[in-house]
This record gives structure tokens, sequence and C-alpha cells, in this order.
């Protein structure tokens, strides 16, 4: 009870271009209170039975659709930027996209503003700038007060046509809102066959008519402290403010994006991925891995991921380093 009634009176933003400073121990109080075993539930959005449904809560789903394969997770960290002019703002010029190139195998991602897009003007090294990919993530910045519809298109790397995509995992990530009571992020998704949130998830879900058609809501405050810093790596937290879409057979679809309520005007990014800790589970880093006679540990071996899963003798090239020799002072002399 005094979790909640703590974090109620948290005062900070959720990463923004002029954002205060956060609270931080406001959110290590909730992190730290979070039950660990607690469930996922998995949420249909289709009128097909549930045996034709492919729940993100079944192990053997998963595996069967290949969701969690390297060369099926839309990966923005391994893609390119290709162009960056989101509804015609910059800071390239020409197209009016945002293009993610070889976020798969030889299909890029273009993603286009249908509706007015606002970004955030107010700071002149933020709003589009962060449009793109940073950590791992993809970014599209947006200006409290707002919203903007976009479509997300796969097409061919080599030729621009669409392309019908096999079954993938999209991801949204750090949901959560500013210091007035009335401000409030959205995300209305349509497309979907199904999603998955915890069951102590901090996002609302309003279901809306058409086939997966929903509007996911923050419902509490955040903060710079603790936004995601890696798609596979998240607290209990911040999986508590995001949440995992399933595709199938699809080349397009809708996201909109909603910021409203906001006591002074700002900018906020909004963060999405292809792989998501809810289904794939995190990646094995190599601090799990204990390296031969003779060999250290990487730097930063915490933030370094396996090959496999968990981690074996074939990670220890990528996971270790062979000590130098030390010379003998005796015999260096002579």
């Amino acid at each position: 009870m005094m979790r909640v009634i703590f974090a109620s009176l948290m005062v900070a933003t959720a990463l923004s271009d002029d954002s205060l400073d956060e609270l931080k121990d406001v959110i290590k109080l909730e992190d730290d209170c979070a039950d660990p075993g607690l469930e996922l539930l998995q949420y249909h959005s289709t009128k097909k039975s549930a045996s034709q449904q492919a729940p993100l809560t079944a192990p053997a789903e998963v595996e069967r659709m290949r969701l969690c394969a390297p060369d099926r997770m839309l990966d923005f960290g391994a893609a390119t930027v290709l162009h960056s002019n989101l509804g015609g703002h910059g800071p390239d010029s020409g197209d009016e996209n945002l293009v993610y190139g070889g976020v798969l195998d030889g299909i890029d991602l273009v993603v286009t503003a249908i509706s007015h897009y606002t970004p955030n003007d107010i700071n002149p090294s933020g709003g589009v700038l962060h449009n793109g990919e940073h950590l791992g993530f993809g970014v599209i910045n947006i200006a409290s007060g707002s919203h903007v519809d976009l479509l997300f298109k796969f097409v061919y790397h080599a030729s621009g046509e669409g392309v019908v995509m096999p079954p993938f995992v999209f991801a949204l990530f750090d949901s959560d809102q500013g210091f007035a009571h009335e401000s409030r992020e959205t995300y209305t998704v349509k497309g979907f066959n199904s999603y998955r949130l915890r069951d102590d998830s901090d996002v609302s879900v309003e279901m809306l008519s058409g086939h997966g058609h929903a509007t996911f809501t923050s419902t509490l405050r955040g903060g710079k402290s603790d936004n995601p810093l890696s798609p596979s790596s998240l607290t209990k937290l911040q999986e508590k403010r995001m949440v995992s879409l399933l595709f199938e057979d699809v080349s397009a679809f809708h996201l909109t994006l909603g910021e409203v309520g906001y006591a002074n005007p700002q900018g906020r990014n909004v963060f999405f991925s292809g792989s998501s800790t809810l289904v794939c589970g995190e990646e094995a880093k190599c601090s799990a891995i204990t390296c031969p006679a003779g060999m250290h540990q990487r730097t930063y071996a915490e933030f370094v991921a396996c090959g496999s899963k968990p981690c074996s003798s074939a990670d220890v090239p990528i996971c270790c380093y062979q000590e130098e020799p030390i010379a003998d002072p005796i015999v260096a002399k002579e």
C-alpha cells in the first residue's frame, strides 16, 4: 500500500528533452517491491478460436513460429537509419519518412506519418534528431499535447516492394507519463493478432472494434532513471511498462502515438523493438561464463550477449581474452 501511495507522489517526467531530475529512490522502491514470481498473461484480440491462436505465453508456440530466432526478430540495433525526414521535419530532405535499413536480412522498415506530425521543437539538440535508433531500440520523438498516426511498412531493400512478413513480435517500451495528473501516453495499434503484458502491468488496455485494434495507456509517472537500456535486459519495472504484440502475415500495420495532458511543453521519445523479454527471456550474458585458465572475462561482460543460451564453450572467444604472458625479469635481463 505504501508503494502505491508513494509512487503516486512521483513528480518525475518520462524521458524528454527538457525533463527535470527524477525521484530515483521512488522508482527503486517500486522495482524492489515487484514480485518476481508473478505470472504473465496473454490477451487475444482476434476472433479466431483458442486453437488457432499463437499465444505468446506458450513456449512451444513461440518455438514453432521461431519468434525468438535471430533471423526472425526485427533488429533495430543492427539496422541502419537510411533516411530520416518523418513528416517532412528533417533532418534529411526528400521523402517524408523514416527508413530503417536491414531490420531483417534484405528487408527495410519504412515509417510514414499519415496524419500531422509534431516533434518537439523546444530543444535544438532534441526533437527529430532523436528519430532513428538508440541502444538497440527504434525511437520516434513526439511533442507533448499532440498525436500522430504512423504506418509501418516492410519492403524489400533491393526493390522497395512490399513484403508479407512471417510471424514477428513488435514491442513498445517505457509507457509512463509526466507531472500533471491528467498526463497520459497512449499507443493505439491496429492489425496485430495477440498481445502480452505482465499481470501486474502499469499499462491499461482498451479493446477497440476491428481486427487486432487496441489502445494501451500509461497509468503512472516515470523518469529518465527507469528508461530501458536494452530490449533484451529489462528490470521488473521496465517490463511492467511495456507491451509485446504478435503480427502474422502482414506487410504493414498502424500505430498512433499520443501524448496528452502535460503541464509544460516538452518532447517524448517512444521506444520500440522487435525483441521482448516477455516473449524470449533475457539474453545470456558473458558475465555468466567461466573463462578457461589463462583467459579473463572481457570488460563490460555483463553487457555482452553470448551467441547461445545459456552461454557455452562456443562463446569463449566472444566473452574471454587471452592473458598476456608475464616476462621473467631475470631472463629479460639476459
